[in-house]
């Protein structure tokens, strides 16, 4: 098998896992919008996901990460302030260089 063959494969299943994702909170994803819309915090959405008895399609219990993801899948929520595997920063979110001392926070580079 060749090396670009195997990276083809990795790139299909990813497209199937993200598939499956997507199909398996397509039911919960109108709601989960509806919350964040409504002003809810991740943590506050994902506590009420618990309480209400939803699991995530694991079994596990909802974390505010799981709730981000939903909405990215939706496009509701952006994950831009990740970075890529190279350490680069994605999107337009990248960070101010700051200095703190004990009494104050002094923005040395804004973000570009």
């Amino acid at each position: 098998m060749r090396r670009e063959d195997g990276a083809k494969g990795r790139g299909q299943a990813l497209k199937v896992r993200r598939a499956n994702a997507a199909a398996a909170y397509a039911d919960l994803t109108p709601l989960v919008a509806e919350l964040r819309a409504g002003g809810l915090s991740l943590r506050a959405i994902a506590d009420g996901l618990n309480a209400d008895g939803y699991t995530t399609r694991r079994g596990a219990a909802w974390n505010p990460v799981q709730v981000r993801r939903v909405l990215s899948r939706a496009g509701g929520e952006s994950d831009d302030r990740r970075r890529d595997v190279a350490g680069r920063w994605r999107g337009n979110n990248r960070p101010a260089v700051v200095e703190i001392t004990e009494t104050q926070i002094t923005v040395l580079k804004e973000p570009q």
